[in-house]
């Protein structure tokens, strides 16, 4: 299995923490010791943790974890890590989360390590979210929507990667709103056929909306980490690196 992998998405808000929440569901129901890792977050406000990506995350893995291990850098502002910190008078430091990754591979596999926002959203004074992918070394599974403008965020992305030389688990097609007509689900159809030959890695899904998913979280977790989707993406992990 891998020491750990890193779920990156094409934009803010296509689904990485449910994706993540559910994967390390359905590895630690398989058995697996799993550990989350959510270095960076924006937006959480003082007593709302729990409802943050990091308080989803650290759901999964509790008590085995504090939020401290899983999201060590926390920020009030909904900004771009750089901006949300500079703010709060202070700064992400890249060095100080890769050796925190590092202790938590001593304990924990695989490590599953949520990104924040897109591939190139700067974090410090000259490194972003890809920046961090490449330090700590970690093949990548990229989260991308099925509605319309999908297929080219999720090539840019998919190419940005390969430039860093990045390795690619998988791209997951997240359907993070239901079709509203027919010409939507024509849309969306039609996203997820021409990825397919064009991805250039497995593409898993599309994973289907899911209705009540904050009011109901670990209920859908639970429904989802059974998914097909989910069970090939948990194969796509247990294979030798």
């Amino acid at each position: 299995m891998l020491t750990g992998l890193f779920v990156t998405g094409t934009d803010t808000g296509v689904g990485k923490t449910v994706i993540s929440a559910a994967l390390l569901r359905h590895l630690r129901l398989s058995g697996a010791t799993p550990g989350a890792m959510k270095p960076v977050e924006t937006g959480v406000q003082p007593g709302a943790e729990a409802l943050s990506d990091g308080g989803r995350l650290l759901a999964e893995v509790a008590p085995l974890q504090t939020l401290q291990e899983v999201n060590p850098y926390r920020f009030r502002q909904p900004l771009a890590p750089f901006d949300a910190a500079r703010l709060e008078g202070t700064r992400v430091d890249l060095e100080d989360i890769v050796r925190k990754y590092r202790r938590l591979t001593e304990r924990f596999r695989p490590i599953v390590v949520e990104g924040a926002g897109g591939l190139l959203v700067p974090v410090g004074d000259d490194w972003s979210v890809r920046d961090l992918i490449v330090a700590l070394n970690l093949p990548v599974v990229v989260v991308a929507r099925t509605g319309l403008g999908g297929i080219n965020q999720a090539l840019l992305t998919l190419e940005a990667l390969r430039q860093a030389e990045g390795r690619i688990i998988a791209l997951v097609l997240n359907q993070t709103v239901p079709p509203r007509d027919a010409v939507e689900e024509v849309q969306q159809r039609s996203t997820v056929e021409l990825l397919g030959p064009r991805a250039g890695v497995p593409v898993i899904g599309p994973l289907h909306y899911l209705a009540g998913l904050s009011e109901n979280w670990s209920e859908t977790i639970e429904m989802l980490a059974h998914s097909e989707g989910i069970r090939q993406l948990a194969d796509r992990v247990a294979e030798k690196p």
